[in-house]
């Protein structure tokens, strides 16, 4: 398990570094305005994305249990087309895009949805070689074209739309070249036949991810806009700690839904004694570190990031338990239990937030307050799992 989720870890950094590239030669080679536009498409095709796997994504590995993964793929592929033509179409109508750029944007933003698919379907395939590689593989990608494209002097908003339908559509090939081969010897049994569990499952999952990603992006609405790239770069280096849980937790589910691990506490136990101590050594790692040295890193204007990360790396560090925790509850496809949590802390924050609406919020409150709201999400996530353990033993005969 632990070698897996090294090789896990490991990936994510590396498309966390493609990416950091692809970032670097956008700024450098576009003018403000086609930084924007590129900005722009990158988030229709994540939004398309958020849509599309409302009929399963991430969540296909424990759906695989009671559904053919032809079935789970097909529906996946009908759903993700009607998503991609609603986002990209709709916010190409309201932007005023051109046409042209409306039909690459549907063409990448659906070969993006089918990489992601064909990823998650390998891991419930316990392919986790390929998950990991079909994570970086589509990072690396763009950041080679991007770069090319620079160095040959057409780097333009054009080319990175190229890059992006070439670089999702073998992705999305290579995806479904290696799912042919595991799925060949990794059949399970269909046992559920409606298509309603698969989309219920679907939103309660993208409904968690939107709510937890709404809940550390709040505070952008009540910054001050000076203070916004420094806490824009504290909440970066804060949530490179999550990588270790997330590794974990994502290796722990992917045993867990094909039964290869064992189905009790103890499957638990280990990432969690594993991903915590880790987590604590990131967190005093980045707050020994003087402010100079992020002066030197970030620039001149981001000293302020170290009184950031004094209160945000220590909530990271108990955001790693309910990560660990969903990880869990997602296994057995309690996903409320997943969703209750970030929806409290959300509340928290916005209830904080209104509060402010009308003055001007301190840095160091805002801070707090997200800081608060991770601790309410761990807090909460423990309770209900603790709730939940001794429900299973009163029932228990």
């Amino acid at each position: 398990m632990f070698q897996s989720a090294l090789f896990n870890g490991l990936a994510r950094i590396a498309t966390a570094v493609f990416n950091f590239v692809v970032i670097i030669v956008l700024s450098q080679a576009l003018a403000p305005a086609e930084r924007g536009t590129a900005g722009l498409y990158g988030a229709i095709l994540a939004a398309a994305q958020l849509l599309a796997d409302f009929a399963g994504g991430s969540t296909i590995p424990y759906l695989r249990q009671q559904y053919r993964l032809a079935f789970l793929l097909g529906t996946y592929r009908w759903w993700s087309a009607v998503a991609c033509t609603v986002v990209v179409v709709g916010i190409g109508h309201f932007k005023s895009l051109p046409a042209l750029h409306v039909v690459a944007l549907w063409l990448a933003a659906l070969a993006n949805c089918q990489a992601t698919v064909h990823q998650h379907a390998l891991l419930s395939c316990q392919n986790l070689v390929w998950f990991n590689r079909l994570m970086v593989l589509p990072a690396a990608g763009m950041a080679v074209a991007v770069a090319a494209c620079w160095i040959a002097g057409n780097l333009n908003v054009e080319s990175f739309l190229i890059a992006l339908i070439i670089n999702w559509l073998l992705t999305s090939w290579v995806g479904w070249s290696k799912l042919k081969k595991a799925h060949e010897a990794n059949a399970v049994p269909a046992v559920e036949h409606s298509i309603r569990p698969v989309f219920a499952a679907g939103a309660l999952n993208q409904s968690t991810q939107l709510l937890g990603l709404l809940n550390t992006r709040l505070a952008y609405l009540v910054l001050p806009v000076s203070s916004l790239g420094a806490f824009s770069n504290a909440l970066a280096l804060s949530e490179a700690l999550l990588i270790v849980p997330g590794a974990l937790g994502q290796v722990m589910y992917a045993n867990l839904v094909q039964g290869s691990g064992q189905r009790d506490r103890r499957a638990l136990k280990r990432p969690l004694l594993t991903a915590l101590p880790m987590v604590a050594v990131g967190v005093l790692a980045l707050l020994v570190l003087p402010a100079s040295f992020y002066r030197g890193l970030l620039g001149p204007a981001n000293g302020g990031v170290g009184p950031i990360l004094l209160v945000l790396a220590p909530a990271m560090l108990c955001y790693s338990v309910y990560i660990i925790l969903s990880y869990w509850q997602s296994a057995f496809g309690r996903f409320w239990l997943n969703l209750i949590p970030i929806a409290a802390g959300l509340c928290f924050s916005a209830c904080y937030y209104l509060r402010l609406h009308h003055a001007s919020p301190s840095v160091s409150a805002v801070v707090a307050t997200l800081a608060a709201s991770l601790v309410i999400n761990a807090l909460i996530a423990v309770v209900l799992f603790l709730f939940r353990v001794g429900q299973n033993r009163l029932l228990r005969p």
